[in-house]
């Protein structure tokens, strides 16, 4: 159970930062800045050697699942910036295709 519970959680924070939600760095107030907040909460939570990065020994594997098609490098490990980089390719995909309609 508990582990079902982090595996939503993370899943919970990676959609919050791949939405249109997090358009970029958030200052505490609204949708950005809880986004913000709640990865943080979920890297402090899961990164257990605190390198600053997420591997698929840390977190949930459906998680994981998920989360390492962010692993821009393919070390196995994805990092905030990953995520962010990640967030904002898909971001411009959502523009670009919304744009031609």
């Amino acid at each position: 159970m508990k582990r079902t519970l982090s595996a939503i959680a993370v899943l919970i924070a990676v959609v919050a930062l791949s939405s249109d939600a997090y358009a970029g760095p958030g200052k505490g107030k609204g949708k950005r800045g809880k986004a913000k907040r709640h990865a943080g909460k979920l890297f402090a939570k899961f990164d257990a050697n605190k390198d600053g990065s997420l591997t698929a020994d840390e977190v949930p594997e459906k998680a994981w699942a998920r989360l390492s098609k962010a692993d821009a490098d393919g070390n196995g490990a994805v990092t905030r910036a990953e995520i962010r980089a990640a967030c904002k390719k898909k971001r411009g995909k959502k523009n670009d295709s919304s744009s031609e309609s």
